[in-house]
């Protein structure tokens, strides 16, 4: 019982592993993929507000250059000032999406990236210096300077979306070792279910098993009692009666003779009784003629005083299955034979035996007033059903309990054969 206890709540404990596991890991893959796409989201806008800002920048350039106009030189400043901002925002996402990227092919990537901003800085530095409007619109170096910073944003623009190819690729990869990852998890996980539920379940047959042979060493225990017991005390009452009857009839008292029959007639049916009942407890017509035949024979003694006539019919002999396999076959037929007599009201009744696949299958039918057996049935969870269904599943069998085309009861049950 408490290896069966510890068994349960290890797959319990493993069932809820499994299951915090797998929730676990798909937030965590979700979250993964939500926060991933995201920064290519904002890197892709980060780079568009880029190129505006550059376009704004250099409109401003050329205001200049036309009208030396002062306030338009601070205009040109605020737009430098943004432009900074970008890059360098644009410049954390990126040290932050590919520091992970050790490999050569992405070296190219990252020094254009710096090129940008080596030629911003320059750019920026010029124009700090060059701060009267008028000195800008003479300015020669400004245009090729502008120009430079334009060109180098313009290469990583157009590698941008290759290596973010190749980064969505690296991603996949990742989140593909993890998939195999949590596969290889399940599956062990699975393998550890059903090993511990096979256990739990041959633990579970193992205790019907010696359960029903406690059960069966009882009875013999009992029967050997009653047979050693009280069946030799009314066996010698039996001899003493014969003998004073002999004496008597010796001295010609008939009356006291026919009081002495009676009293034996009472003894001998004492001794029927208890000899029908050591049988049911432990019945030695097993040994000595099978299964079959001691089916038969029990059904041949109840037809002789039952209003219900059973039929036994049997295709093949079937193979030995063991002197315990064969008395708890034997003890549910006896029960399926009890309840028709107690409740069915049926007047026929049959046992079929049939050998087929290695299966011993033993199928019951009567014309009674029919059965349920369903959680919730007034049949569900009696004693009679209980023995027959534990024995049928210590035996490993299998069973069908339902009614019949005429109303009746209808058992199937199949018994492997080659199980002991």
């Amino acid at each position: 019982m408490r290896k069966n206890i510890k068994l349960r709540s290890a797959v319990v404990i493993i069932l809820a592993f499994f299951l915090v596991f797998i929730t676990s890991a798909v937030f965590v893959l979700f979250k993964t993929s939500v926060k991933h796409d995201s920064e290519h989201i904002r890197i892709v806008g980060l780079t568009g507000d880029v190129e505006k800002e550059i376009l704004r920048s250099r409109i401003w350039v050329d205001e200049i250059m036309l009208n030396s106009d002062d306030r338009l030189l601070e205009n040109l400043h605020e737009s430098i000032y943004l432009l900074r901002g970008l890059l360098y925002e644009l410049s954390d996402f990126l040290a932050n999406e590919y520091a992970r990227f050790s490999n050569s092919n992405f070296q190219g990537f990252r020094d254009e990236y710096d090129r940008i901003l080596k030629a911003f800085s320059v750019l920026e530095t010029h124009i700090a210096d060059d701060s009267d409007a008028s000195l800008i619109a003479a300015d020669t170096i400004l245009i090729p300077l502008f120009d430079d910073f334009s060109t180098s944003y313009r290469k990583f623009s157009a590698i941008l979306p290759d290596y973010l190819i190749l980064d969505e690729q690296q991603y996949r990869n990742e989140m593909l070792g993890i998939g195999i990852f949590n596969i290889l998890i399940i599956i062990l996980a699975g393998i550890a279910i059903l090993k511990l539920t096979h256990q739990l379940v041959q633990a579970d047959r193992n205790l019907i098993r010696n359960t029903v042979e406690v059960e069966n060493r009882e009875r013999e225990r009992i029967a050997a009692d009653l047979h050693d017991g009280l069946g030799a005390l009314l066996s010698g009452l039996m001899i003493h009666i014969q003998v004073l009857q002999k004496r008597i009839e010796d001295k010609n008292d008939f009356s006291l003779s026919a009081d002495l029959g009676n009293l034996q007639s009472m003894v001998n049916s004492a001794l029927d009784g208890i000899e029908e009942i050591i049988n049911n407890l432990s019945p030695s017509e097993l040994l000595q003629h099978g299964l079959i035949d001691s089916v038969q024979r029990q059904v041949i003694r109840i037809n002789r005083i039952a209003q219900t006539t059973f039929r036994v019919e049997s295709q093949d002999q079937p193979p030995e299955l063991g002197h315990h396999k064969e008395l708890l076959i034997f003890r549910i037929c006896s029960e399926l034979i009890n309840n028709t007599l107690k409740h069915a009201e049926a007047k026929d009744a049959k046992i079929k035996f049939v050998v087929h696949n290695r299966m011993l299958i033993i199928e019951y039918q009567d014309n009674g007033k029919g059965f349920e057996y369903f959680p919730g049935s007034s049949n569900f969870g009696k004693d009679g059903l209980n023995n027959i269904i534990r024995r049928i599943e210590a035996m490993e069998g299998k069973y069908t309990f339902g009614n019949s085309a005429d109303d009746g009861m209808y058992v199937k049950i199949s018994i492997p054969t080659g199980i002991t």
